[in-house]
């Protein structure tokens, strides 16, 4: 109950300082082709670099799977935990860099448009936008999932 409750705070008290700060600006913060560059680039590299069955793991640490007990088979083992650690740690590093890529490529796009100076400044802020992705998917998805893992699993580093 607590994660719930802290999922809403975070992602609530987000929503309103978006929205209280830039009120006619807000809906700049939903840029669907950003979006795609993080999230498409994030599922890739988690595709290339997940072991077979990391994929099913996922989903049972998701549903909630606990660890797994001799006399119980249905847990998450040791190895399946290290691996699904490893798997979350890494998405949230590539997020984050998935972002950076983004907003490069929408530098590289602004700068070949410069002749039309009106619309520079919303180009830059639209390019920004995919670090915010990357820092939003990063920070508030996948370490979080991580450290929960982690913990549950008593998973020490990756």
């Amino acid at each position: 109950m607590n994660k719930v409750i802290g999922l809403l705070l975070m992602f609530g008290f987000l929503w309103y300082s978006i929205y209280s700060s830039a009120k006619e600006w807000s809906p700049v913060f939903i840029y669907i082709p950003s979006a795609l560059i993080v999230i498409v680039i994030t599922l890739g590299f988690m595709l290339i670099v997940s072991d077979d069955g990391d994929w099913k793991v996922l989903w049972r640490f998701i549903c909630g799977a606990k660890p797994a007990v001799e006399d119980k088979i249905n847990g998450i083992t040791t190895q399946q935990a290290e691996s699904l650690c490893a798997l979350l740690a890494s998405a949230a590093r590539v997020s984050l860099t998935s972002g950076f890529i983004g907003t490069l490529i929408g530098f590289v796009i602004i700068l070949m448009n410069m002749s039309d100076l009106q619309n520079t400044a919303p180009s830059i802020a639209v390019a920004f936008i995919t670090v915010f992705y990357g820092l939003i998917l990063s920070e508030l998805v996948f370490m979080p999932a991580y450290r929960i893992a982690a913990n549950r699993y008593n998973v020490v580093g990756c």
